[in-house]
This record gives structure tokens, C-alpha cells and sequence, in this order.
């Protein structure tokens, strides 16, 4: 089973969806991505493959990055390097 780590927008700023709950409010989004950055290197760590998608301004979803399970490494997408 694949994590999926959803940055969102919230009343007030930015949250860290998963597991069909909203975590982790931060004032920016590049704070909430922070946090999900951590929480799936961690999980990845843990055999769990992850990845994290980040809502854009339009309302679609951008993938940030994948972490590999049997790695634990990330694999980041070029257009957030």
C-alpha cells in the first residue's frame, strides 16, 4: 500500500492531509511541505512507499516527490528541485 501525503489548503494556511484527516497547519506552504517531507522519509524508512502531492493554485495536484520503500530514499520531481 502506497502513503499518499496531500499538501492543502486550509482556512488560515496549509495542511498535511493523510489518512482522511487534515494535520500539521502552517501558515505557508512551504511549511506544510516541509512536514510531509519529513513524514514520508520516515514512513519510507519503515518499508511504507510514499508520496506527496501538493495542491497548486489552480486547484490541481502537482506530485512533489516519491520515496522508495526499498531504498528509503527520495526521488524528486525536477520541477520542484
Amino acid at each position: 500500500m502506497e502513503l499518499i501525503y496531500y499538501v492543502v489548503r486550509q482556512r488560515g494556511g496549509w495542511g498535511v492531509e493523510y489518512d482522511g484527516i487534515c494535520r500539521a497547519g502552517r501558515p505557508t506552504r512551504e511549511a506544510a511541505l516541509a512536514i510531509a517531507r519529513e513524514r514520508a522519509a520516515l514512513d519510507a524508512k519503515l518499508g511504507h512507499a510514499c508520496r506527496i502531492r501538493v495542491q497548486a493554485d489552480g486547484g490541481m495536484w502537482e506530485e512533489e516527490r516519491s520515496f522508495s520503500a526499498s531504498a528509503a530514499v527520495s526521488e524528486p520531481d525536477p520541477r520542484f528541485a
